[in-house]
């Protein structure tokens, strides 16, 4: 018998923790509110308490996903500076997306997120910061180098996960971060 949210303790955080491991195990379309409901024990009503539909559960885990991956970077990144910075940057941002491939492509996918969610506009501002993608004052000159830099890392990570890099890439899964790193390497002389 399901179990009300008033007995459960933290719900939003369980629901958020089905959501990682039903997306994980089935893809992104597995993480529906009922069975999620039906993973942490509770009635489908309860979900509602904390997300209005599965639009609203898809946005909060992307927030999520999107702060712990600013924070890995910021951990990453704390002693650098100069090109190891940028480095350092683009191995965290691409070991993020290898080792977390779903999470990382539910992060980005507009069709699943409330763009005007403020949990999710802020997650996205910590990973600017993260990013050395500071917001850009009014009448002020953008440098565009970090966003194109992010926009280099992010593709190729989005295309080793898809298998779009072809040949390029080793068929052992072992040997595919050496060579993505190796592309990196090869790629950031012209980002800086």
């Amino acid at each position: 018998m399901a179990r009300d949210s008033y007995h459960h303790g933290d719900l939003r955080a369980a629901l958020l923790r089905a959501a990682a491991e039903a997306i994980a195990e089935d893809g992104l379309d597995a993480a529906s509110t009922r069975s999620l409901a039906r993973r942490v024990g509770v009635a489908p009503s309860a979900v509602f308490r904390h997300f209005s539909d599965k639009r609203a559960l898809m946005t909060a885990y992307a927030a999520e996903g999107l702060r712990d991956l600013a924070g890995e970077i910021c951990r990453r990144t704390a002693h650098q500076n100069g090109q190891a910075l940028l480095r350092a940057r683009a191995e965290a941002y691409l070991d993020f997306a290898l080792s977390q491939p779903h999470r990382f492509r539910a992060m980005f996918r507009a069709d699943l997120l409330d763009r005007s969610d403020r949990e999710l506009r802020a997650a996205e501002a910590m990973l600017e910061g993260a990013l050395g993608q500071g917001p850009v004052e009014p009448g002020a000159a953008a440098n565009d180098m970090p966003r194109l830099a992010q926009a280099a890392i992010h593709g190729l990570a989005t295309l080793a996960l898809e298998s779009g890099l072809g040949d390029a890439l080793p068929d052992d899964p072992a040997e595919r971060r050496p060579a993505l790193m190796a592309m990196l390497r090869r790629l950031a002389p012209a980002l800086s």
